[in-house]
């Protein structure tokens, strides 16, 4: 019972600062902030300060162990007496403050900065810019090989899908490696419009007919390449993919590289099939392409009652030869020709006659005219002066020389080329008759046999108003 009411009494002291009565073992000791004096004991985790009891804690003294921190803030809610830094982690600055609006006690955390979207000056007044997104931006023409010297001449059109700024865009090429990148920076407003070409090009791209919206410093297009037979372009902001295409290389000097006629989108850009080499010259007569505008037909073209359209070029065995005169009565000079039969309604513009023997002479129907030719036609291709000979010829080749005779080789070859193919060829003997020319015999209009020299002979019928022997225009007599 003695030991209980102990620990009754030190209860008593730990809970009210004061003793309690009834129990010899205990005596009367000062509590928290009762009077006592030098020699009056205070409760335990008490001391006597100038006639009072004080806590320990208050004055930097530590705690008993194993007893409660009973002087700390106990039975002084307004902690008057702590000392500077007493409060917890976290309380305000007014010592002995309940801690109230203390944000380590549940006060909201003052919100950060909020977002400012980017800006760019719109005629001098700022406004956010308008980010481009995914598959608004097209890649519709690349001009990648300006003839020439380079001379950062190269440029890109976009077509644009939704009103948007271009600024911060980044563009990029590449062919092997690392991406060459330009960023188009401003701090203006690179605005452009729903249903617009906009080009984009190096520093000495524009010219007097070709307007570049904005100039991407030091940029060169990949031309071409030992490493690779491609390269790609993208367009991207802020790490979201805009668009991207993959033109071959190399590219043709001069030449655009463009989507087919028609609207752009980015996914249909992505198919090969959908490119190819601009056709129509453009403005500036060292760019084919159609910069700054929808694109026009691809290469072939040509142009038929002043309108371009695309060019039916020959294909092997659309023309025939069927009649070559190279040795006129006389004076040979600007009075050969040669007729070609038509088996598929055909465009001539661009087709080369070329004439070998131990030298070569080769002559071009040039210009932008198509020189459509019909199904079925007799085509006569002679020399400027072969009407005095009662010839109409279809096309005029001025300095048409085919030759007579040679000291070095028994035959002449004739062929009809473009672009470097050849659509078909004959041969004729040396030396070369006078006044008579050298006829398929007129059962056969056929690239393969008129390989074979048996089926073609000298022509024996003047059919007028030729003067000579032979039919230019018109189907051959069979050959005996």
């Amino acid at each position: 019972m003695k030991r209980l009411a102990r620990c009754v009494a030190l209860l008593c002291v730990a809970m009210m600062g004061v003793a309690c009565g009834g129990d010899a073992e205990t005596k009367p000791t000062g509590g928290l902030g009762q009077r006592c004096t030098n020699g009056t004991t205070c409760a335990r985790g008490l001391k006597c300060v100038s006639g009072t009891c004080r806590s320990n804690y208050d004055y930097g003294d530590a705690l008993p162990a194993g007893d409660p921190a009973m002087g700390h803030d106990g039975g002084d809610p307004a902690n008057q007496g702590d000392s500077a830094g007493s409060d917890p982690v976290g309380a305000d600055t007014n010592s002995g403050d309940a801690n109230v609006g203390d944000s380590a006690v549940g006060d909201p955390t003052p919100p950060g900065d909020p977002y400012v979207p980017p800006t760019c000056l719109d005629r001098g007044v700022p406004r956010e810019i308008r980010s481009p997104a995914m598959g608004s931006l097209v890649f519709s023409e690349i001009f990648a090989d300006p003839a020439g010297a380079d001379d950062y001449k190269d440029w890109f059109e976009l077509f644009v899908m939704a009103d948007t700024d271009l600024n911060d865009v980044e563009f990029a090429s590449v062919v092997t490696g690392a991406p060459v990148r330009k960023s188009l920076a401003s701090a203006d407003c690179i605005a452009v419009a729903a249903g617009s070409y906009v080009v984009l090009g190096g520093e000495n791209a524009a010219t007097a007919s070709l307007s570049v919206r904005h100039v991407l410093t030091g940029l060169q297009l990949p031309n071409s390449s030992t490493a690779a037979a491609s390269a790609t372009l993208s367009l991207s902001k802020g790490g979201v993919a805009i668009d991207s295409m993959t033109y071959p290389l190399p590219a043709t000097s001069g030449v655009a590289y463009m989507l087919k006629a028609g609207l752009p989108d980015a996914v249909g850009n992505d198919d090969a099939a959908a490119w190819c080499n601009a056709g129509v010259p453009f403005v500036d007569p060292t760019i084919t392409g159609s910069p700054g505008s929808a694109n026009d037909v691809c290469s072939p073209a040509c142009k038929e009652a002043d309108v371009w359209r695309a060019q039916v070029a020959p294909q092997v065995g659309d023309l025939v030869l069927t009649e070559l005169y190279p040795n006129p009565t006389g004076n040979d000079a600007d009075r050969e020709w040669v007729e070609v039969f038509v088996t598929r309604a055909v465009d001539l513009r661009g087709l080369m006659l070329e004439v070998q023997t131990s030298s070569t002479n080769t002559q071009t129907l040039s210009g932008d005219l198509c020189l459509p030719a019909a199904l079925g036609s007799y085509v006569v291709l002679a020399d400027t002066g072969v009407g005095a000979d009662g010839v109409a010829p279809t096309h005029t080749l001025s300095g048409l020389s085919m030759a007579n005779s040679s000291t070095s080789v028994a035959v002449a070859a004739v062929r009809l080329m473009r672009a470097g193919a050849i659509i078909d060829a004959a041969n004729y003997p040396l030396p070369a008759s006078e006044g008579a020319s050298y006829a398929l015999t007129g059962t056969i209009t056929d690239a393969t046999q008129n390989d074979v020299p048996t089926n073609w002979c000298l022509s024996t019928l003047a059919t007028g108003p030729f003067t000579g022997f032979g039919s230019p225009g018109a189907a051959n007599t069979t050959c005996p």
